[in-house]
């Protein structure tokens, strides 16, 4: 019997259809823009099938958390964060806070808990993130569901002369990724388990 997920008025939900949902995430990566709304969506299908957080919350979040990308010099915003030097790389780091102030600017009334996703998504549980090097529950978990739906979109992405990824294998992958972090962990261990749990199916 599949174990059942209830959310928002939105039903009861199988957990065995969240894997194949991300089949529909057919990728080109594209301007900045464009490439929001996946993890959006995928942020929200996670917090609902999780049950953390409000489910349109986070796919608020996930429209606006990279705004701020928009303030950085066109050189930095066209080269993948790895290749950034170190200078190039602390601005980068900053675009978070660009966010905020440009929603803030903006006068859009957000909540409390959409601006901490905003501001968190690039924090990680040990504190090696950014901007501010938040640890462990100081981060919403909400924030760390957006950054796991941001890495499971760069991997289903189709990428020119990049094979493509399997939803099943995109997973695979951000587990591989998290347990070859050098400095620790990205992610609460105990929220990865249970996205891995509920995107398989397993209990």
């Amino acid at each position: 019997m599949h174990s059942e997920i209830s959310a928002h008025g939105c039903g009861n939900i199988p957990a065995t259809t969240f894997l194949p949902v991300f089949d529909t995430f057919e990728i080109t990566r594209k301007p900045l823009l464009n490439f929001l709304s996946p993890v959006s969506t995928l942020g929200a299908l996670l917090s609902m099938g999780l049950q953390i957080g409000d489910p349109e919350e986070v796919a608020i979040a996930g429209l606006l958390r990279d705004v701020g990308i928009a303030e950085l010099p066109l050189e930095i915003q066209s080269i993948p964060r790895d290749s950034l030097e170190a200078n190039q790389l602390k601005k980068y780091m900053e675009h978070p806070k660009h966010s905020l102030k440009i929603l803030k600017e903006k006068r859009l009334l957000l909540s409390e808990r959409v601006n901490d996703m905003i501001a968190q998504h690039h924090e990680h549980f040990d504190g090696t993130g950014f901007p501010e090097g938040k640890e462990g529950r100081k981060i919403v978990p909400e924030a760390q569901i957006l950054a796991i739906a941001e890495e499971l979109d760069d991997i289903l992405a189709v990428v020119e002369g990049r094979p493509r990824s399997s939803p099943k294998r995109a997973i695979e992958m951000v587990v591989q990724n998290e347990a070859g972090y050098p400095l620790g962990h990205r992610y609460d261990p105990s929220l990865l388990r249970r996205v891995v749990s509920l995107l398989f199916g397993t209990p």
